[in-house]
Parts: C-alpha cells; structure tokens; sequence
C-alpha cells in the first residue's frame, strides 16, 4: 500500500472519530426524552419587574417596560421603566435593546409584521379623596396613558402612533387580519397599523367588564383563535365562580357567548393571563395562568369546549407576561406578595413549561424541519467549553494532517 493511500485512509478515520464525537455532544434531546406538562427555570431577565410586556417574536421573546418597586402596589414615576430586553430561547440568553420613550406599566401589547405595539397602560399614581378600588393605597390612584408607541424590531427603534382614544391600563389588544383590536373596559377599538388611525367598534355588552378589564386582580384573559377573539370571563351564582368564554367576530362585529359547559373553579382564578398553543407542536389549546386561593394554578381550555387542569406556576406571582416560541411556552417576571409568596418583591424570573401533547416532531412536516429548539441548556458553561474544544481539536486534527502529508509529497 502507497504512503499516499495510508494518508488518505488516516485522513478518512480521522474525520470519522471526530465527527461522531460532534454527533454525540450535540444530537438534540429525542421526543422520547422530553417530559411533557413539565416546568423548568431559565435565564432571568436583568431588571426585575412587574406588568410588564410580554411578546414573541420570530422566534425571539421580548420584554418591555413594567414597574421595579419592591411594595405593591407603587407606581411612582421613577419606578416604572421603559427597558426593552429581548430573551433568545436557544441560547439561554438576554440582550437589553432601545428603551420604550414612556415608562409604563400595564400597557397592551400585540405585534404584527415585526413592530411590537405597546398602547396605553399606567405612567403614575397620585392622590385622590378616596380610592376607587379597595386594594389601592389610601388616598391613591393610578394615573393610565392612551400613548400608543411602536419598536421595530428590525432596527431596534422606537416610534410614536396615534394615541388610543381612550386612556386605561390592563387592557388586551390582539391582531386578527392586519388590524389591532383593544378592549379598554366595554369599549372595543380597532387601530389600523397602515392608516395609523384608530376606530371604535360595537361595545361588550357584559358591564361588569367596566371594572375587571382596568383591574389586575380581575383582569380578563383573552387569545385570538381562528380570527376571533376569544375571552374568558368569570361570573358568580350560587356564591360559586364560574367560567365561561365570550367570542367578538371581527369580521362582522359581534359578541357573541360560546355555549359550552361552565368550568366551576370554586374560587377567583385571579391575576389571570392566558396564550394560544400554535397547533404545529402541540394541540392548539389556551392556557390560563393566575392565583387560586393563594396558590398558582393553571387551567386548559380544549377548543371542543372542555376544560382540564395542568401543572401550575412554580413561583407564586402576578403581573407577569407569557411568551410562547415553537409550542413551548414561557412565563417572565412578575411579583410576588401574599399568598404562597414568602417575599414582597417584584421578579425577573422565567420560567418554561414543555406543554400537554407537545411533540418535537410536530404536527405537520414543515413544523418539524423548523423546529429547533434544544431541551438541554446550550449556555451552559460546560456547553460552551465543549464547543470550543470540540471546533478547536477538528481544526487542529484536520491541520495537521493535511501538514504532515504534503510534507511528505514534497520531499518525494
């Protein structure tokens, strides 16, 4: 056998050792190994803080604005903050961005074609003869914002829209067919993002939302399925509280109550957010998240019309936002007061939760292709470490190889 040859077949066992070395560090977790209905903790945001924003973005998580005060509820000027901070699932990590121009808290938020609007929301609190909800502070009041302002995510900028019509906070807002809608009360506005004009449109007829929808503790949940938008609302009857989902129709502009059977859940479910599984790597079903009787609880929604309950929140809190990325779903800051909470603080923990159902392969082919998110921790520093060699001793084998060969073709 030639030198030559001897080479060539070194070379080839080489890339081989070394290859399969690659494979076996960094083959993602199976299906098989993913732990379904499941939490796990995450990177935490830099700056802690409450009502916040909470949005996903091709495939990126941002955060947006919010109130750093340690005591409930505060909202002094100088505690509610405009920082922008952009969460990276398959890395682990956060990058802070341009700062929102209007510190705020409580805001709306929705996003559409890579601008991420934030519309009105809280810009202080001041002092009033009598408090308008028990849970204030004697003498305060919130003061809300109609401020409708726009990053783009693309250029890391920020803009100034036409203001909503109507100033308030803990409002929802949801994009259906290119136009954003935002329930302020039983007020319903549509804001045309082309036009850069707002519209009201035909109210909600249930008027116990004048209060919840401005109040954190009552707040409706709300998600858009199949270009409608779908609430959850909570009534009592026969001192029990019950749930029951209220559909508007963007389409032809009316409410209208889904007739499903009500979910008895025998107490507030309080603070309550809820988001939409995308269908691709999970049944589509809505989560809502909140406080039960001083603990965390998570309720499912099954688009047949059929509840069921799942792993709660591992950290007690509220005020905190939900972004969802490839069926995988995250819960971001927050504070904690009260009940399970052993601290009065607000948070910047997050926390991910592998959903019911949920399925790495996905549920369609072209899911499957794009999916690419890794259950094991890529940030980690042993990770990292393991990719450096790992890159390092391919370059190196495959140099020194290539070396010592042409070195021994040239003294032929």
């Amino acid at each position: 056998m030639s030198r030559m040859n001897k080479h060539a077949i070194l070379l080839v066992v080489v890339f081989f050792f070394i290859n399969g070395l690659f494979l076996v560090t960094f083959s993602p977790v199976f299906a098989s190994e993913i732990t379904t209905d499941s939490w796990s903790t995450k990177t935490s945001m830099k700056q802690s803080r409450y009502g916040l924003g909470v949005i996903a973005v091709d495939n990126k998580i941002y955060a947006i604005g919010g109130n750093t005060a340690d005591s409930y509820p505060q909202f002094d000027a100088d505690m509610l903050v405009g920082t922008t901070e952009q969460y990276d699932p398959g890395s682990d990590t956060w990058v802070t961005l341009k700062s929102m121009p209007t510190p705020r808290a409580y805001f709306a938020i929705a996003a559409y074609q890579n601008k991420i609007y934030c519309i009105g929301g809280v810009v202080d609190i001041t002092s009033v003869s009598m408090t308008s909800w028990p849970w204030f502070e004697n003498g305060t009041s919130w003061v809300n914002c109609g401020v409708t302002e726009v990053y783009d995510t693309v250029t890391d900028s920020w803009s100034t829209k036409m203001a909503l019509p109507v100033s308030g906070s803990v409002l929802q807002a949801h994009v259906v067919d290119g136009k954003i809608f935002v329930l302020a009360g039983q007020d319903l506005f549509m804001y045309d993002p082309v036009a850069d004009f707002w519209t009201q449109k035909t109210s909600s007829p249930y008027e116990s939302w004048v209060q919840t929808a401005y109040d954190p503790n009552e707040g409706i949940a709300a998600v858009v399925v199949e270009d409608r938008i779908l609430f959850s609302e909570q009534y009592s009857e026969d001192i029990n509280c019950y749930t029951r989902c209220i559909v508007y129709d963007p389409k032809i502009d009316v409410w209208m109550e889904e007739k499903i059977e009500p979910l008895d859940w025998g107490d507030w479910l309080r603070y309550r957010v809820a988001c939409i599984t995308d269908g691709l790597y999970t049944p589509q079903k809505i989560y809502v998240f909140g406080q039960r009787s001083a603990q965390s609880a998570t309720y499912v929604y099954d688009l047949d019309g059929s509840w069921s309950t799942a792993k709660a929140v591992p950290t007690w809190r509220f005020g905190f936002g939900v972004g969802v990325v490839e069926g995988v779903l995250y819960v971001i800051g927050g504070f904690t007061y009260g009940g399970m909470a052993k601290s009065q603080e607000s948070l910047g923990v997050n926390e991910r939760y592998v959903p019911i159902g949920y399925s790495k392969e996905g549920y369609s082919p072209e899911a499957s292709d794009s999916f690419n998110i890794q259950i094991v921790d890529p940030s980690s520093s042993s990770n990292m470490f393991l990719t450096v060699f790992v890159v390092v001793a391919i370059v190196l084998t495959v140099t020194g190889v290539l070396f010592f060969y042409f070195r021994r073709r040239t003294h032929k």
